[in-house]
Parts: C-alpha cells; structure tokens; sequence
C-alpha cells in the first residue's frame, strides 16, 4: 500500500503564519496602520481597538515574516527615486495635447468703426469679382449670395450712421484662433507616463476625467515604507552583530549574561 505524501513544509516565514496573520502583514505594508491592516485581515474590533492587535504584530514569527515580506516587496533605492521623480515632475501638459480652434464671434462697436470694416470686405468682394472676370470666370451662387448679403449689411450700416452716428453695431468679426487642451491616453503612454493615472471615468455626454495619483501622499507613503525598511535592515544587522558576539563569547565559556560590557578592560 503506498504511502500517503506529507505537505510540505512551509519554506519561508511568511508562508509559516496563518492566513490571516499573512494579511495582516500584507495590509500594513500597503498602507502604515496595523489597527487598520487589524480590521481587513477580520480581526475582532476588540482586538484591533486595544493592545492585542500590536501584541500579536510584535510576535518575533510576525516580525520576520514582515521583514520577508517587505524584502521581496520592497523597491530598490533607484527605482524609488525614479518613482518619486515620476510624481514630482508630472504635470497635466504630460497628458493633454493642444489644438487651435478657429472662432467668429459678434461684438457691438462703434457704428463707425463698423461702417469701416464692412467696406473693407465689400471692396475685398469687388477685388474678387474682378480677378474672376479677367479670368474668363464666375462666381457661384453661393458666394453671390454672401457678398450680396455683404453689401446689403453696409447699406444698413451707413443708414445706421446717418441716423444716429453715436450708436453702436453689431458686427461678426474676424475668426480668432484660441488654444484648446484635449486628453492624449496615447501621449502618455509614449511617454511612459500612465502608471500615474489612478482612475479614468466617462459620463453620460461621454466626457471622460482622469484622475492623477495624489503627490503629497504618495511621496509621504513611499518614504515611510522606504525608511521602514531602512530601521528592519539596522535592527536585522544588530540581530547579526548580538549573534556574532554570542559566538564569540561561547568560544571563551562565556555568555552575554555572565559579563557586564561595560567593565571589559579593553586595554589588557
């Protein structure tokens, strides 16, 4: 009768804990709070609200698996700071294109100054209308119609400033160009930029928001978990170098605790 194969031993710290002891670990890493990592891991409100949740993060299987954890996690310095550059520097411009639109628009002017401008582009018709006729050409029914309309608005114009020279008109004034900002996915994306996007919505009318990862908190949270992982590699070395010590003092018959370090006479 064959044997029956035993499970495998958990080969690392962390796969050691329970599963919810795994995330708790994993949501303190996330996010800084172990009452808060307490909570999504179902621990009981009691525990998390008092002491106990702390007791239980302070158990030293705890603490090396979260050293793993954080180790196999972790970013390196470069990357950190290449992610931190990312965020400091971008700016909208990273995901906008922009577009010249042309606009006509309607102002009230002085009827003189409109008289003026009126004539300009009646002379401007009859300019045209020479030009085709020496060429052996015509105009189309439908720029017939707009200068007509053209010289017609000046007739009403002039009456306007006969009668009343003080007055103001209406008039379309010439089409200014006006820069307009338009969301480029596809510009961000070349450039590398759109991990930083944190979330894209689209309404109704179709108009779509994008949503840029806070700089302030994502910095603030990069740099605790960056210099966490700074005060588990010094606790990890002094661990080593109390060891080392250990070792040492073993190979003399001594321990730690039959010694005062401070009266060693390091002078022979």
């Amino acid at each position: 009768m064959p044997k029956k194969s035993l499970p495998a031993a958990p080969s690392t710290a962390f796969e050691s804990l329970s599963v919810q002891r795994q995330k708790l670990i994993d949501g303190y890493i996330r996010h800084g709070q172990v009452a808060k990592a307490g909570r999504e891991a179902g621990y009981a409100e009691s525990t998390c609200s008092s002491g106990s949740i702390y007791a239980i993060f302070r158990d030293p299987s705890m603490q090396d698996a979260l050293a793993q954890r954080l180790e196999e996690t972790a970013l390196s310095a470069e990357t950190v700071q290449s992610r931190l550059a990312d965020i400091a520097s971008t700016t909208l411009d990273d995901f906008v294109s922009w577009e010249t639109t042309w606009e006509e628009r309607d102002e009230w002017i002085p009827v003189a100054d409109a008289v003026a401008l009126m004539e300009k582009r009646v002379d401007m018709d009859d300019a045209y209308r020479e030009m085709l006729t020496s060429a052996e050409m015509y105009s189309t029914e439908e720029e017939d119609k707009q200068m007509t309309a053209r010289r017609r608005e000046l007739m009403r114009l002039e009456a306007q400033a006969e009668h009343d020279p003080e007055s103001l008109a209406q008039v379309r004034m010439p089409a200014v160009g006006r820069e307009v900002a338009r969301l480029d996915l596809d510009k961000a994306r070349e450039s590398g930029k759109l991990h930083l996007v944190k979330k894209i919505k689209q309404d109704s009318d179709g108009a779509v928001t994008v949503e840029l990862h806070d700089r302030q908190s994502t910095l603030h949270h990069l740099d605790k978990m960056h210099h966490a992982r700074q005060a588990l590699a010094k606790e990890a070395e002094q661990k080593r170098d109390a060891a080392a010590l250990g070792t040492a003092l073993g190979k003399m018959g001594l321990s730690l605790t039959q010694i005062n370090i401070t009266n060693v006479n390091l002078d022979g």
